[in-house]
């Protein structure tokens, strides 16, 4: 795996920065502190991170950052190059019925397991997600 470009370890630097403080962010906030377009800003945040790192506050403006500070460098590039790959599948997920949900969620744990992943820590990460 490679390393952040500049660009994309001053985005990872400004969300862990948030994450450390417990501050939440808007695009435009996040934009004057990475230098980036608000729009760039809000296309990482919504296509590549939100759900997974990133979480829209109640008001819809304002987003938290969870889970950034222990995850390496290089998974966080991987992430953030990935060609649609994740969209994709969170598309697909939109369309399902709870029970169709939840079996693919049972389905991806146990293919995890099956190749001696250790899921534990991610569903205690995505538990308290949405606590």
């Amino acid at each position: 795996m490679t390393e952040p470009n500049a660009k994309q370890k001053r985005f990872l630097e400004a969300l862990r920065r948030h994450e450390r403080k417990g501050t939440s962010f808007t695009v435009e906030s996040l934009a004057i502190e990475t230098d980036w377009t608000p729009s760039t800003v809000k296309t990482y945040v919504s296509k590549k991170l939100l759900g997974r790192f990133v979480f829209k506050e109640e008001d819809g403006e304002r987003f938290e950052v969870r889970h950034l500070l222990e995850l390496p460098d290089a998974d966080f590039s991987a992430i953030m190059s990935q060609k649609g790959s994740f969209d994709q599948i969170a598309n697909q997920l939109d369309h399902l019925s709870k029970s169709e949900w939840e079996q693919a969620i049972e389905v991806l744990v146990r293919a995890g397991r099956r190749r001696g992943f250790d899921t534990t820590p991610l569903l205690e990460r995505l538990l308290e997600g949405v606590r």
